[in-house]
C-alpha cells in the first residue's frame, strides 16, 4: 500500500496535517521523476528488469482507488511491451485497510485467513523471483 506517486504522498500529509505543501518547479520536476503511472516505461525499460508485485488493501482509503488502478495498468502495459507480463503481479486483499503486517488493524472478519494470504503471496513472490536459484 505505498504511494505510486510523490503528489499522491504528499496529498495524504496534506490531508492528515491540515497543511498545505508549497510546489515549486523543482519540486514539481522530482515528483515527475518518481511517478509509477509517468514511469512505467522507464521502469519496464531496465536491464535486468525488476520483477514487480504490487499489493493493496481492498478497504485502503488512504490511496485512491483510480490513481492506484491508472499506475496498475501503466505497468502492466510496459511490461507487455516488454514481453514480461510474468514479472509483474497485483493482489488486491479484500478487507485489508491501507497498513499490513501482524500489528495490522484488518476490517475482515478473518483476519487470521487475510494475514495468510498477504504471507502466502509475499513467500510465493519471493522464491520465485528472490531465490538462490534466479
Amino acid at each position: 500500500n505505498a504511494p505510486l506517486s510523490v503528489k499522491e504522498n504528499v496529498r495524504n500529509w496534506e490531508q492528515a496535517l491540515h497543511r498545505q505543501f508549497q510546489w515549486d518547479a523543482a519540486a514539481r520536476a522530482a515528483a515527475d521523476r518518481y511517478d509509477v503511472e509517468r514511469q512505467a516505461g522507464r521502469i519496464a525499460h531496465r536491464k535486468p528488469l525488476p520483477a514487480l508485485l504490487l499489493m493493496r488493501g481492498g478497504a485502503d482509503e488512504s490511496f485512491d482507488a483510480e490513481a492506484v488502478g491508472r499506475a496498475t495498468a501503466a505497468l502492466r502495459t510496459a511490461y507487455e511491451k516488454e514481453n514480461a507480463e510474468s514479472k509483474f503481479a497485483v493482489k488486491v486483499f479484500s478487507g485489508v485497510g491501507h497498513n499490513f503486517g501482524p500489528d495490522a488493524k484488518l476490517t475482515t472478519s478473518r483476519p487470521t485467513v487475510a494475514s495468510d494470504e498477504i504471507d502466502d503471496t509475499v513467500e510465493h513472490f519471493f522464491e520465485r523471483y528472490l531465490s538462490a536459484s534466479h
